[in-house]
């Protein structure tokens, strides 16, 4: 009885310890991802596009990655 109680304790917490660098890539992938969205391409340095009409829409994907990002 105790074997069994000792393997299922070994195979939860095994599976707790590789999900939770699976959930730091995706969020790491994700925080990129935004970088990558709201990256002002007419400049060589890393920084982000002014809030206007036509950047609107990469402001909200860059929201909507960010938030999947925070999920994790």
């Amino acid at each position: 009885m105790h074997r069994r109680v000792f393997l299922a304790t070994g195979l939860i917490v095994t599976g707790l310890l590789l999900v939770h660098p699976c959930r730091v890539l995706l969020a790491g992938h994700y925080s990129g991802l935004v970088a990558k969205i709201l990256n002002d391409p007419a400049t060589d340095e890393h920084d982000v596009v002014d809030i206007s009409a036509e950047t609107l829409t990469s402001y909200r994907e860059g929201i909507e990655a960010f938030e999947k990002a925070w999920a994790f």
